[in-house]
């Protein structure tokens, strides 16, 4: 079961990361080899030698929730479309993330409004400080890194572009196909259907 947490701020959408990482999975290398590579070849471009194992072990979660098919989008896919499927696997494993995008991104989307301001980010955590312990802990200081770290998300899957001082959504057109394989509950949100 996947609990809040916000360990968003420390490990972003990492597209690069997830795109090689896919590549070597679909092409027959298991967890514990891309593991292996990380830390002896350092495929993921990390300073910190804890880091290589940790990065590795946090893509291969994300890759984890991927069907074969939604895999290989990842691996050969255009950008745009292996974009929004790394933000799909992102959304997958962060539960407050996703939350947030359902109920702040694709719900202003629907409504016909087309900006994300600094204040709905802080109202969204607020809501969610209301009902969970864990978010209610957190200080003003980790909430604005995540609020960073979403908007960084956002905008580096193409599904936002920064504008002044908010966010305008700007949902990518993902391919009919790509969308029928993502799973019910997220394909409404991320298809904008």
């Amino acid at each position: 079961m996947l609990r809040y947490s916000s360990t968003l701020k420390e490990m972003p959408l990492l597209f690069n990361e997830m795109r090689k990482a896919a590549s070597l999975k679909v092409n027959g290398f298991d967890d514990k080899d891309i593991i292996k590579k990380s830390e002896m070849e350092n495929i993921f471009q990390v300073v910190k030698e804890r880091r290589k194992r940790d990065l590795a072990t946090k893509i291969l979660t994300r890759l984890k929730s991927l069907s074969p098919e939604l895999l290989n989008v990842l691996a050969n896919g255009s950008i745009d479309t292996a974009k929004a499927v790394a933000l799909y696997a992102l959304l997958n494993v962060d539960l407050l993330f996703f939350e947030f995008f359902k109920e702040v991104y694709s719900d202003r989307y629907y409504a016909g409004e087309h900006f994300i301001y600094d204040s709905d980010f802080m109202l969204f955590f607020q809501r969610k400080a209301e009902t969970s312990s864990i978010v209610a802990k957190w200080k003003d200081n980790n909430l604005r890194q995540l609020r960073n770290a979403y908007k960084k998300a956002l905008l580096e899957a193409g599904f936002a572009k920064m504008n002044n001082s908010y966010l305008e959504i700007t949902p990518p057109l993902i391919e009919k196909e790509v969308c029928g394989l993502f799973s019910e509950l997220y394909r409404k949100a991320m298809c904008l259907e």
